[in-house]
């Protein structure tokens, strides 16, 4: 049994938004591809923050 919500295959054309930071998560519909590039992205935005943060705290020694 095949579901539409499963793995995607390669040669599908929704297979390269897999772990996407550029394309919204919220305009990705295959779920797994979805779930994918929310993760990417949260942890994108978090790590960026943080970055941030630090350098900001650098620049005030």
């Amino acid at each position: 049994m095949i579901h539409p919500d499963g793995r995607l295959p390669p040669t599908s054309p929704n297979f390269d938004l897999m772990f996407s930071t550029t394309v919204p998560y919220t305009e990705i519909h295959p779920v797994r591809a979805a779930l994918t590039s929310f993760a990417v992205q949260t942890v994108r935005k978090k790590v960026t923050a943080e970055a941030a943060a630090r350098a900001i705290g650098f620049s005030k020694k």
